[in-house]
C-alpha cells in the first residue's frame, strides 16, 4: 500500500517542528535554571 505523499509528509514535517520546539524549550529551561542557580549562589560568594 503506497504512502500518500501529502499525508505522510505532513506528519513527518509536523513531528520535526514539534521535536525542534521541544529541544528549544528544553535548552531555554536549562539556561534559566542555571542562571537562577548562579543568582542564588551569588550572595554566598561575597
Amino acid at each position: 500500500m503506497p504512502i500518500e505523499s501529502g499525508d505522510g509528509g505532513d506528519a513527518v514535517l509536523v513531528w520535526l517542528v514539534v521535536e525542534e520546539l521541544l529541544l528549544l524549550s528544553a535548552k531555554t529551561t536549562v539556561t534559566i535554571f542555571s542562571f537562577l542557580r548562579q543568582l542564588s549562589l551569588f550572595p554566598l560568594i561575597k
